[in-house]
């Protein structure tokens, strides 16, 4: 253990006993702040999963629409004429 190496409780390592006190009390720190990082790469890959997800419906709408009016113009001027209304 880090305290019985430096002679924890001993107070000829106090150097010694503050290093490894503060490994001790960084370590909940550097986990949690690890959580946190991977929670924020997660939120950030569901983001980019969103926008793509965005982007392929409004590319789905744009294509129907322009489907839509290419029916449209082909009624007008090809059948509409063809069929004399």
């Amino acid at each position: 253990m880090i305290g019985q190496e430096f002679g924890h409780c001993e107070y000829k390592n106090t150097a010694e006993q503050l290093v490894s006190h503060a490994i001790l009390g960084a370590s909940p720190i550097l986990m949690v702040e690890t959580r946190l990082q991977a929670e924020v790469l997660r939120l950030r890959v569901r983001q980019q999963q969103l926008i793509l997800r965005t982007n392929i419906m409004m590319e789905k709408q744009r294509l129907t629409l322009s489907l839509e009016s290419l029916i449209l113009t082909y009624y007008q001027k090809i059948l509409k004429p063809k069929l004399g209304i």
